[in-house]
């Protein structure tokens, strides 16, 4: 693949999902959605301003109430401009409404300090349902 096809914008719809994908982007100023269910320890007044590392991040897109947004971002070329665009969802929480399967997809690798805090959310929010899903199980046993 030649230099000018790897930096160019690339979208896609995720096979057998309703969401759509668009990589290949600069972004800045995230931010942290308040309304997201994910958030046991990020805040949402964590904010991160200025152009984000890299150039080669990927935002999410979707019209399904099984995707809810947990952190926020605007694309870099806005700067030239001077008014702000519109948001894109940087890391999305799939809720599991559409096949059953909760996870959470990030556009792009764990470097990002945010991403790491999203990251400990969903093993906390993960090991917590497992947890209560062990203390029912346990309760049900000792009723029978």
């Amino acid at each position: 693949m030649s230099r000018a096809n790897e930096n160019s914008l690339q979208s896609a719809q995720l096979k057998g999902f309703p969401l759509f994908l668009h990589s290949n982007l600069g972004l800045r100023d995230c931010s942290v959605n308040p309304k997201s269910p994910l958030l046991l320890i990020t805040k949402a007044r964590e904010v991160e301003h200025g152009p984000l590392p890299g150039d080669d991040w990927t935002v999410f897109q979707s019209n399904h109430t099984t995707y809810e947004p947990v952190l926020l971002a605007r694309g870099r070329s806005t700067e030239t401009s001077g008014a702000p665009g519109p948001l894109h969802a940087a890391v999305v929480q799939d809720l599991g409404l559409h096949d059953g399967i909760q996870r959470v997809l990030f556009g792009n690798n764990l470097n990002f300090w945010l991403h790491k805090l999203v990251l400990v959310d969903a093993c906390l929010g993960q090991t917590a349902i497992e947890l209560v899903s062990l203390r029912t199980g346990e309760y049900g046993l000792q009723g029978s």
